[in-house]
């Protein structure tokens, strides 16, 4: 029997939510450990290798999950499939472990120990079977182990990252981690699949399909993370670590809105498998909702709330980060919405071809801006890159899905939103200047922002008073149950 989309949504929910607590612990502390020149060298470091494992593990994650959700009961061919897709993967990151490393003894890059041991993050994504687990939808097993493991990660940190000579503990920490995450998972493999022995001819059947699909990650990652690249390369480690903690805060916020993207994908999949297209529609709908819904509320407390958050969360050696974040924080509406069109609804059909073009536009536009503003503007320039690609990409989905999608329907149902967030924004302001920097201070302002927030789009929203009248309901009958 298949789980619910909500036990999903509350399994991957809950710890996307752990995601975003975790760092407020941890980011303040190591910010003014390490401070903004060290996390600059962590940030640029990790970024490089990141491209090794990309271009090495390509999308094999979002290829196996597609794939095995639509053969789930199939043990023999669900197997072949699982079997085949690790071998692939296993070896495609071996080769590129052997192109890092022939890079590394040519050009002997300066802080060198530091490129060595982060290959630990390249035979983390050998192991990393997650993608079996997303396909059967046990999202629980997933956000337990990562749970787990995070937690001790934290004490580590605090442990062993002191001073700012920590540098290399930080390092290791966050690699073993994700390695620790992926062995730990390999023993329930046969909880879903048997052994099928795999061939080098039939993994490399896949790589075409699997290059296909990872276009627009690619796509996605060149405009992503080049920024970093380049602002290290052209401004140096402590632009880059401002720009670096600044997408940080705004990426604690995306875990929220793109909760949902693996669930409703592995839906989307199989009823599309099953020709049912107007139940793929009803989940794009519903979705693209959400996805404004919650974006528009953390939008409006982010922009709002920052003034007063930076100075005692960071420190003021990251006052800078204020205005960058401010920038930045747009690019949660503009992702959350273009998740809905690309990687639920248009994967989820088979156009990844689409999606591709798309996310190829946004990386052009990228590399174009950043080269053009990060010399001039430094950080700034970067993070108006950031937010003028993202809108981009946005624009140009909605463009090509309105073949296939009411995508007029889609906006003018939800516009209300962004009214609702002007609500928000003036009074938090007032409440910020009045209150000044604080822990009070924030906790005031999310308290007031939201409650304006939930009571607009109780009042002047049809489905989300239905939604709040159905749970209701149904901890009225959970409690009458119980009372009996």
């Amino acid at each position: 029997m298949a789980k619910s989309i909500k036990r999903n949504y509350i399994y991957n929910l809950s710890y996307q939510i752990f995601s975003i607590i975790a760092p407020f612990i941890t980011s303040p502390y190591i910010a003014r450990v390490l401070g903004p020149e060290n996390a600059g060298i962590f940030s640029f470091i990790s970024t490089y290798v990141f491209y090794f494992v990309l271009f090495g593990r390509l999308s094999i994650d979002l290829y196996g999950t597609r794939e095995l959700s639509y053969v789930k009961d199939d043990i023999t061919k669900k197997s072949e499939i699982f079997w085949n897709l690790a071998l692939l993967n296993f070896l495609n990151l071996l080769i590129a472990i052997g192109i890092y490393l022939a890079w590394f003894f040519i050009y002997r890059p300066d802080n060198g120990l530091f490129y060595i041991v982060s290959l630990l993050t390249i035979v983390s994504g050998m192991l990393d079977i997650t993608w079996l687990f997303s396909a059967h939808e046990d999202f629980g097993m997933i956000a337990l182990r990562n749970f787990i493991v995070r937690i001790i990660s934290i004490v580590l940190l605090f442990v062993f990252v002191r001073s700012s000579g920590d540098l290399l503990n930080y390092f290791l920490i966050n690699l073993i981690t994700p390695l620790v995450i992926n062995v730990s998972m390999l023993r329930y493999v046969k909880k879903y699949v048997t052994f099928v022995k795999p061939t080098f001819s039939n993994a490399y059947k896949n790589f075409p399909k699997v290059v296909k699909i990872s276009l627009p990650n690619l796509a996605v990652s060149v405009y992503t993370m080049l920024d970093k690249l380049l602002l290290g390369a052209i401004s140096g480690n402590e632009y880059l670590g401002y720009y670096d903690y600044s997408k940080k805060i705004v990426g604690m916020a995306l875990t929220i809105v793109s909760s949902m993207t693996p669930i409703m994908m592995v839906r989307m999949s199989g009823h599309f498998k099953n020709k049912d297209l107007s139940s793929v529609r009803s989940y794009v709908a519903k979705s693209f909702k959400f996805s404004v819904f919650s974006s528009v509320l953390i939008f409006s407390l982010l922009i709002s709330v920052v003034p007063e958050f930076i100075p005692w969360f960071y420190g003021q050696n990251f006052s800078s980060t204020i205005r960058l974040i401010q920038i930045l924080s747009p690019t949660i509406i503009a992702v959350a919405m273009g998740t809905v069109a690309g990687h639920q609804f248009l994967l989820s059909v088979g156009k990844e071809n689409l999606l591709s073009f798309a996310l190829m536009i946004g990386a052009t536009i990228s590399f174009l801006l950043n080269i053009l503003l990060i010399p001039r503007y430094h950080a700034v320039g970067a993070s108006l890159t950031s937010l003028i690609t993202e809108v981009t990409i946005t624009i140009v989905l909605y463009i090509i899905i309105s073949k296939y999608v009411r995508v007029k329907a889609l906006f003018t149902q939800n516009y209300k939103f962004f009214v609702f967030s002007l609500a928000v924004i003036a009074p938090l302001r007032i409440i910020g200047t009045k209150m000044g920097p604080s822990v009070v201070t924030n906790m005031v302002q999310t308290v007031v922002g939201t409650i304006i927030y939930l009571v607009l789009s109780f009042v002047f929203d049809k489905d989300i008073r239905s939604y709040i009248y159905n749970m209701l309901r149904n901890l009225r009958t959970r409690f009458g149950n119980y009372e009996s």
